[in-house]
């Protein structure tokens, strides 16, 4: 801080004014690294992001799923995803213990498991 006289405290602002400059420098040349890019700003680069078209302001999983995305890429039309979509532990933060766990479930669409979806589940 200022402790000194006029010309000490506008030399001090000029060197933090130069050392921001340079931070964000860093920072441009940082987020231009492609192994940083991320392009739907989700928050999760894409290198390791599964869902890179995730809608802005939208939450994501660790790996870049909003839950409406995790469960739509459930098979649900068959036995087994259909099993797997009622277990699904979208944020991967419960034991699965209870139904009230479990994030996604099944849509039954029309009459046949044909059109069956897996979709999040509503409380």
């Amino acid at each position: 801080m200022c402790s000194g006289n006029l010309s000490t405290c506008n030399d001090d602002l000029a060197q933090a004014g130069a050392d921001l400059a340079q931070c964000e420098g860093d920072l441009t040349e940082c987020l231009a690294n492609p192994l940083l890019a991320d392009a739907d700003s989700d928050g999760v680069p894409d290198s390791l992001d599964s869902c890179a078209d995730t809608p802005a302001a939208t939450e994501v999983d660790q790996s870049g799923c909003s839950q409406e995305q995790f469960c739509a890429s459930i098979d649900a039309t068959t036995p087994l995803g259909k099993r797997t979509c009622k277990k699904s532990d979208w944020g991967n933060d419960a034991p699965l213990m209870r139904l009230a766990d479990r994030d996604c479930t099944i849509d039954k669409g029309g009459s046949g498991a044909e059109d069956d979806r897996c979709i999040p589940r509503v409380e």
